[in-house]
């Protein structure tokens, strides 16, 4: 079980890196050939429909994944009725996005409200269905096919990008519009092959059990949405344009690496602590994830700091050189931020919202009342310190309710030291061990 779980995280940890290295790269062509201002408009058109996308469902995808783990679930009835929900609530947030798009843009952007609603009519429909597909796959534990998905999304759209730079078409229109194109693809791919599964007739007695569930799920879901997009609404709402690039590319740089980390261990976690029979593994198997969570995440963190002087003009160009010192606060905030995604998802497979909702409206309200004094003492660098602090904030309540809820003291989570060290090395030895002697065996 243990052997089964480390392959499938390290497979999963793969994945998230080369989804890691395609968003980087599309990030790079995208702030080479439209500069600050242009990278800025392509963030403010994408940002309110990308919102809504992770709104609209009502909890839907996490009730999915649920749902499809519990003992004796009926999966065809589950997955059904899931995907055709979906196209319902995605239908019902298509409707309330285009009529509140204009009032969500600033007058600035007035222009591109065309554009943001033909990316909002495209996102909804298909991402709704890819995400819930997707959280199919997790519940069913099938992370091959769950990974692929994620993978496929930003490979086509950074192969499209890379063929929109060869023919010189690259503008903010085109940008947007390829990357929504690759959601609609994927999208299309796994309906024709779920096509079978999807065609079981609807259940509306499943339907309010998912809605049900999900509803448990989408207060927490709300409140990680706003508080993890807080620092981007409050820079939609008050810089212009250019420092918008500026903070997308380190925005980038730091959160892209360190979510690959966090959503590796999110992804394995969710699905399977809940099926842990006593409150002791549970323990256990949280403590370790936690701790080699937290090692992975400061050296990699570390690791970037040191490099992000000179990696960030020779990737993105020296007009993004002011962007260095944003990128550097937020490779640390972002510690404490993957530690919190990590401890809400493990909370969720177990069924619990209540703890994880309290985490991020502490984390969300922390951030609000220290951004404006911080914007006004020290400008764009005050929007990573004040995540910093909110995080921090909110992962210290998070130890408190494990203490309290799974008997969890500090050494058990606390990855900072030689014996976490040594259980990492000895793991990722064990693991090289295993491939070389199937290697030799072939």
């Amino acid at each position: 079980m243990a052997h089964r779980s480390t392959t499938i995280w390290l497979g999963t940890l793969l994945t998230n890196s080369i989804i890691l290295l395609a968003g980087v790269a599309t990030g790079i062509i995208s702030a080479r050939l439209l500069l600050p201002e242009g990278r800025g408009l392509v963030a403010a058109v994408r940002f309110w429909p990308q919102i809504l996308l992770g709104l609209g469902p009502l909890g839907l995808n996490q009730a999915t994944t649920y749902r499809l783990s519990q003992p004796g679930a009926n999966q065809k009835t589950i997955i059904s009725s899931a995907f055709w929900l979906s196209l319902a609530l995605a239908g019902i947030t298509m409707i309330t996005g285009f009529f509140v798009l204009p009032y969500l843009l600033d007058s600035q952007r007035e222009q591109w409200l065309p554009l943001a609603r033909t990316y909002l009519l495209l996102l909804l429909p298909f991402g709704f269905t890819t995400h819930v597909l997707r959280a199919v796959d997790q519940g069913n534990l099938k992370f091959g096919r769950f990974n692929l998905v994620n993978l496929s999304v930003p490979v086509i759209y950074l192969i499209t990008l890379i063929v929109l730079w060869i023919c010189h078409k690259v503008t903010v229109n085109t940008v947007v519009i390829a990357s929504v194109l690759s959601t609609v693809a994927v999208s299309l791919i796994r309906i024709v092959a779920d096509s079978k599964k999807l065609a079981g007739a609807f259940s509306s007695h499943e339907a309010r059990r998912l809605l049900q569930t999900g509803w448990r799920f989408h207060i927490t879901v709300v409140l990680i949405l706003i508080s993890s997009h807080a620092d981007r609404i409050v820079l939609m709402l008050l810089w212009d344009n250019r420092s918008i690039g500026l903070y997308m590319v380190a925005f980038t740089v730091a959160s892209s690496s360190l979510n690959a980390i966090a959503g590796s261990f999110c992804t394995i976690m969710f699905p399977n602590i809940g099926r842990l029979a006593d409150t002791q593994a549970q323990r256990q198997y949280l403590g370790k994830y936690l701790r080699h969570a937290m090692l992975l995440l400061v050296v990699v963190s570390l690791a970037l700091a040191v490099l992000a002087h000179w990696l960030i003009p020779l990737l993105f160009g020296v007009a993004f050189r002011p962007a260095v010192p944003l990128t550097m606060v937020l490779l640390f905030a972002y510690i404490p931020i993957s530690m919190c995604q990590i401890i809400v998802s493990s909370l969720s497979g177990l069924g619990e919202s209540r703890a994880s909702s309290i985490s991020e409206a502490i984390a969300l309200i922390t951030f609000l009342a220290t951004s404006y004094p911080l914007r006004k003492l020290i400008g764009l660098p005050g929007i990573p310190v004040g995540l910093f602090l909110a995080y921090t904030l909110s992962s210290l309540y998070l130890a408190a309710h494990l203490r309290s809820r799974l008997s969890m003291h500090a050494c058990d989570w606390w990855g900072l030291n030689r014996a976490t060290f040594v259980e990492a090395a000895m793991t990722g030895r064990a693991m090289l061990l295993r491939a070389m002697n199937r290697r030799s065996g072939q």
